[in-house]
């Protein structure tokens, strides 16, 4: 189970909860504080996983962290000895979460062109269960962008 580390509001000591959130979770999380407090709180609010290894999340982490830009995150993917399908995975995630990243952000035109990637993936609307709920999400964010543009 992952372990998040907080610390309680006007207390400099830190409380670690196990929790089994995945890393989406968190990133549902920095979203939410982003549009609540700003970017460098949901920053220092990011959750800390002690195994993050479900690809693509550390490199999204990243992006939110500042350590990489949307072009590594997908270029660490597309560099990757991957099969299609793994490749095609991870890609659907990557422009999701990218995409809603750009439009937390204030850049509804990046946001749709990267939704717009998630919501044509091939694998994400077949796969059931949880894909196909965020293939959804991505959908709607991207309608809704796009309905916003037509205004």
């Amino acid at each position: 189970m992952p372990a998040a580390t907080k610390k309680p509001r006007g207390s400099s000591r830190s409380i670690t909860r196990r929790t089994t959130s995945t890393a989406e979770n968190g990133i549902w999380r920095y979203f939410s504080q982003y549009k609540a407090f700003g970017k460098e709180k949901a920053q220092a609010g990011l959750l800390k996983y002690a195994k993050d290894d479900r690809e693509p999340f550390p490199a999204v982490y990243q992006l939110f962290e500042g350590k990489l830009t949307p072009e590594q995150v997908l270029a660490k993917i597309l560099e990757a000895k991957l099969s299609d399908d793994e490749k095609e995975q991870r890609l659907f995630y990557a422009h999701l979460y990218i995409g809603l990243n750009h439009a937390v952000e204030g850049r509804p035109k990046e946001a749709e062109a990267t939704l717009r990637k998630a919501v044509a993936n091939k694998w994400a609307p077949g796969s059931g269960f949880g894909p196909d709920w965020m293939w959804h999400v991505g959908r709607v964010h991207y309608d809704l962008l796009s309905a916003a543009k037509k205004d």
